[in-house]
């Protein structure tokens, strides 16, 4: 969540664009003429920190490009999954379907995404019923597949 104030400025930024778009260039550029307010303290202006952190951004999307094939799986999947209990890390995925806790752990992060899409997207009245229904699905399978997982 961010403050008022940011988000009147967000807003502001999206209505000088002639399309009424919010973007990612133009809130820059704001952020950049003006450092020392709100929104310049939500960057990294330091450009060794920055590039080591989008040098990290881009260590993670290539993990997440790289996909295998998995005997269960009816289409490629992610070679390596990142599980909350592993910190910043990730582990190969053929290795966590095998590992019955870490397992739980995945199983448990799907759910959470499965939630957070319903979440998203939840003031789309043509949607109610599907996610509804996602909401019991997952509140079945949280029950009976994934426990809250104990640590590795």
């Amino acid at each position: 969540m961010i403050s008022k104030t940011l988000a009147k400025t967000l807003e502001g930024i999206r209505k000088q664009d002639p399309e009424r778009i919010l973007l990612p260039e133009a809130v820059l550029a704001c952020a950049q003429a003006n450092r020392n307010s709100e929104l310049g303290q939500q960057f990294e202006w330091d450009d060794s920190v920055a590039a080591h952190a989008h040098r990290l951004d881009q260590a993670r999307r290539l993990i997440k490009a790289h996909v295998i094939h998995v005997r269960t799986a009816p289409q490629k999947v992610r070679a390596y999954v990142h599980l909350a209990v592993d910190g910043h890390g990730y582990r190969r995925t053929t290795e966590v379907l095998k590992d019955t806790v870490r397992r739980t752990h995945l199983i448990s992060a799907a759910l959470k995404e499965v939630q957070s899409l319903r979440q998203r997207y939840c003031y789309l009245e043509e949607m109610k019923e599907f996610f509804e229904e996602i909401h019991d699905l997952v509140e079945q399978y949280r029950t009976v597949l994934a426990p809250e997982p104990e640590s590795a």
